[in-house]
């Protein structure tokens, strides 16, 4: 590995992964201050957000990442979700937590609860570091003929009733099938139905999308925040928010 004097080392730990050789940049995501002269130093950003770790031979690096967590990687202290970037390690040898549709065996994603058991088809939420927004970990949806299946989270807001709620997530799309489809909801746990819900992702996305929905708090403020899944489909979720302003 070849050393470049124009990068300190007190830059490099605020990378993932950052590989030199000749004419040849491979960047991944990058989340945290300290890198702005690391864009200095390779020149011309690249517009919009990827997902992707992308090599450029010879060309114009990709730095999109770079811009985006600059601004976009911080922490809302008032966010009402637990666990929100999906960081909090698990029992899982890796650290990295799993659940099903069918609640058996039961989740190992701390704060996060699979539902609903179907007859076929279903499932699976799994932590992986392979393509995070920010941070190291996001949540990676692989649906099979499901129906309405979801990722929870009980938010109980009596004590906020009538005030307005704010809940966002996003979602990388990257393959869809057979009428899937990703959102975000709101359930009233005490009503037993969905109140609010976001628009619906149903086709591959070419870059991490936000989804966004807004509802007043009903009576007993019995909530719980959902991703919801339904058809074949395969997308990675981070960085879901809560709010009442």
């Amino acid at each position: 590995m070849k050393s470049n004097a124009r990068f300190p080392s007190a830059i490099l730990p605020f990378t993932q992964k950052l590989l030199w050789g000749e004419r040849r940049i491979k960047m991944r995501s990058f989340c945290g201050s300290g890198i702005v002269a690391v864009m200095l130093a390779l020149g011309s950003l690249a517009s919009g957000c990827s997902p992707k770790t992308n090599t450029i031979e010879g060309g114009t690096s990709d730095l999109s990442m770079v811009t985006r967590d600059m601004g976009a990687c911080t922490i809302d202290p008032l966010n009402l979700i637990q666990n929100p970037g999906f960081e909090t390690l698990s029992t899982e040898l890796d650290g990295n937590g799993k659940a099903n549709n069918t609640g058996t065996p039961g989740s190992s994603i701390p704060r996060w609860d699979g539902c609903c058991s179907q007859a076929s088809g279903g499932t699976t939420w799994v932590i992986s570091t392979s393509m995070p927004r920010c941070d190291y970990r996001s949540l990676v949806v692989t649906s099979t003929a499901a129906t309405a299946n979801v990722l929870n989270q009980a938010i109980p807001l009596s004590s906020m009733v009538g005030k307005n709620l704010q809940a966002s997530a996003w979602v990388y799309v990257q393959s869809v099938q057979s009428g899937g489809k990703l959102a975000i909801d709101i359930w009233d746990d005490t009503a037993k139905k969905v109140i609010a819900s976001s628009a619906t992702a149903t086709t591959p996305t070419p870059d991490w999308l936000k989804l966004t929905l807004s509802v007043p708090i009903p009576a007993g403020g019995n909530l719980q925040y959902r991703i919801n899944s339904s058809g074949t489909l395969t997308a990675m979720v981070d960085d879901p928010v809560v709010l009442v302003p």
